[in-house]
């Protein structure tokens, strides 16, 4: 497989993840090109008529990967804040520095293709958040949807990785919190004070959001 089709000379390509199903394949590839940046990219290939591809084609055989769209090359700036007590006037300080002063990428925390064709991608947008930048990790859905599976409300298959916005509120995201209780199916206490985050799968037809042990 080539996965630096189109990629600079000076571009070091390595693939850190791989993901099949529903005959497509994804490639989670990382690029360093020199400048101290990482990029990271997913590239598909395979069945793609039902959109499954990402890539805004509905195209049915695609033997060399391609980029997905909406969920490749995305960078954030992260600040790291420190706060302390002033000596002299018992006041609270905020210092706010950057680590590494540079860029760095968002990259896949989980990505599930379904036998049907359908994905479901999250985004490791929870880790680098800082105090304040929310509890959650941003889902993005695309492909088959004949019966419903990504849940956006329509029947239409959709060809490039999208994010689903619910009537009552902000877009949905997967959230990791600390749990006081987990109990297991009769009901009987198994786990205090653990981490538990969501996770979400798909299946033949059908989409599945789950809380687990982090």
């Amino acid at each position: 497989m080539v996965l630096w089709r189109g990629t600079p000379s000076n571009t070091r390509t390595q693939c850190i993840d791989l993901n099949a199903g529903g005959d497509l394949a994804f490639f989670t590839v990382e690029r360093i090109d020199g400048t101290a940046i990482r990029n990271v990219e997913i590239l598909s290939c395979g069945n793609g008529q039902y959109g499954g591809l990402g890539n805004a084609l509905f195209s049915n055989a695609q033997s060399v990967p391609v980029r997905t769209k909406a969920v490749s090359g995305l960078l954030e700036c992260t600040y790291f804040f420190s706060c302390h007590l002033s000596k002299t006037n018992r006041n609270l300080c905020v210092t706010v520095s950057e680590k590494t002063n540079n860029l760095r990428p968002i990259v896949p925390h989980a990505l599930c293709v379904s036998l049907d064709g359908h994905v479901l991608l999250s985004l490791e947008t929870h880790a680098g958040a800082g105090p304040g930048g929310g509890s959650g990790r941003d889902l993005f859905v695309w492909g088959t949807n004949y019966d419903y599976q990504v849940g956006n409300g329509s029947r239409a298959s959709i060809a490039v990785p999208t994010t689903l916005d619910p009537v009552e509120g902000d877009r949905i995201m997967l959230e990791k919190r600390r749990a006081k209780l987990v109990r297991d199916p009769q009901g009987r206490v198994w786990r205090r004070g653990v981490e538990v985050e969501q996770v979400a799968i798909g299946g033949f037809g059908t989409s599945l959001v789950y809380w687990r042990i982090a």
